[in-house]
């Protein structure tokens, strides 16, 4: 929902953030009026290298060709040192797991659910504090880089490995009821192919870990032909 087309305006007069925080908190533990749950990603092993049957020039030169052919940047490439840097930069949800946040909402308009992925890129939805209603226009994004290592571990055997770094970037607007005034929180949180972060609230912390998919999808360029 964007100012365009009737919904948020930014920036508008400022609220008192405390009370929104406390609100959108008391949220998640309302049980009558309005319920907010928000679930865990589940935990999971990502895979960062791979061993392929050929020489390492062959490797290198398939590794280029088929990160070329993806939509990663590719900021460095050092033949020379078997290495190389790109980023990624925008949606979230491929390359990251948030859990799910779920929101239920009762008025005398009707009762309203929302569920959806907490990593992905852009949610509107409401949330219920007593008798008040929040809307939230959510955004989330991923900058993202991987550092590629490539060595020879025999005369025709190459070892290929993958290292990620994530910059979860979110910011919520938050408005009460459909003439209030917007309030802007914003949160980053930071992690590696191992790792695992958290995004503050308001509302329930929320916690972040890779998917895989960003490593395999970069493991998986040794696989294309030159």
């Amino acid at each position: 929902m964007s100012a365009a087309s009737g919904g948020f305006c930014y920036p508008c007069r400022p609220v008192v953030a405390l009370a929104v925080r406390i609100a959108l908190v008391a949220a998640a533990l309302a049980g009558c009026a309005g319920r907010l749950d928000y679930t865990a990603p589940a935990p999971g092993a990502v895979v960062t290298s791979r061993t392929v049957d050929r020489p390492l020039e062959a490797a290198w030169t398939a590794l280029v060709a088929g990160l070329e052919r993806r939509r990663f940047s590719l900021d460095v490439v050092d033949r020379a040192a078997g290495r190389v840097d790109l980023a990624y930069r925008g949606d979230p949800e491929p390359y990251v797991d948030c859990g799910t946040i779920v929101s239920s909402v009762r008025t005398l308009r009707g009762e309203r659910r929302y569920e959806f992925p907490a990593a992905r890129a852009a949610q509107v939805y409401e949330v219920m504090s007593g008798r008040d209603v929040y809307a939230v226009d959510r955004r989330l994004r991923l900058d993202g880089r991987m550092d590629v290592r490539l060595e020879a571990v025999g005369p025709a055997t190459t070892r290929a490995t993958a290292r990620g770094r994530y910059v979860v970037s979110r910011t919520q607007y938050v408005r009460r009821g459909e003439h209030g005034l917007v309030e802007s929180f914003s949160h980053t949180t930071v992690f590696d192919s191992r790792g695992m972060g958290e995004l503050a609230g308001p509302g329930p912390v929320v916690t972040c870990r890779p998917t895989g998919r960003f490593e395999a999808d970069v493991l998986d360029a040794l696989g294309t032909e030159p």
